[in-house]
């Protein structure tokens, strides 16, 4: 057995160094216009779908897709160092041309 101190600062070489710290992680709530789009509208985090609160890794870019029938998707990244609430204002889709 080695008489060499242990305690903070002092590694051993036969064991595992720790795992990295967990990345720091911000809350993101969504509220969504008109109102009869938000009844309807399905909310993708990287290509998952979420409801309410999420939260995002802070200073990661992180896709967000809202779409809703008949309506146009919305798509856009953030890169977020804070709590906050994103708005989101779907548009209605183009009429689809008559014949």
């Amino acid at each position: 057995m080695s008489d060499k101190p242990r305690g903070p600062g002092v590694t051993d070489p036969n064991r595992d160094p720790p795992p990295p710290p967990a990345p720091a992680l911000v809350k993101v709530r969504f509220t969504i216009a008109p109102p009869e789009a938000a009844a309807q509208a399905e909310i993708k985090v990287r290509d998952r779908r979420v409801e309410g609160e999420t939260v995002f890794q802070v200073g990661v870019s992180t896709r967000v897709v809202v779409t809703a029938p008949g309506y146009q998707p919305w798509d856009r990244s953030f890169t977020l160092e804070q709590d906050t609430t994103i708005r989101v204002e779907l548009q209605p889709a183009p009429a689809a041309p008559r014949r």
